[in-house]
């Protein structure tokens, strides 16, 4: 006798599923933007869970930055995750325009050489 899965309640809630193979979420969102032709339109988003090692310092710094943008901005929905991904997109796109010219380079190496 296999035991039945357990209900994402959750998850039903919020517009996600869980593919419990994968351990992948995917999120329904809406289109604010408009960036498909259908304004209506709803986007799928995957998501997956990713776990990094970083500074106490830096752990607090996030923190502090998402209690004040929270209370900047009255958003009591926006997460660290929303942060975070915010940043590592606007770095992607400097690096990808400026490559290795990019500050985003300079503080890596900066970095590589500081702990050699």
């Amino acid at each position: 006798m296999s035991r039945k899965a357990t209900p994402d309640i959750m998850g039903n809630l919020m517009g996600e599923t869980i593919n419990p193979e994968s351990n992948k979420t995917i999120k329904q969102v809406n289109n604010p933007a408009g960036l498909l032709e259908n304004h209506n339109a709803v986007k799928t988003v995957v998501r997956e869970k990713a776990t990094f090692s970083l500074p106490r310092s830096t752990l607090t710094d996030l923190e502090d930055m998402w209690i004040e943008i929270r209370r900047l901005r009255g958003d009591k929905r926006i997460s660290k995750t929303d942060i975070v991904e915010q940043a590592i997109d606007a770095a992607l796109k400097e690096f990808r325009l400026k490559k290795s010219l990019s500050p985003f380079c300079g503080k890596l190496e900066n970095n590589k050489a500081g702990k050699q």
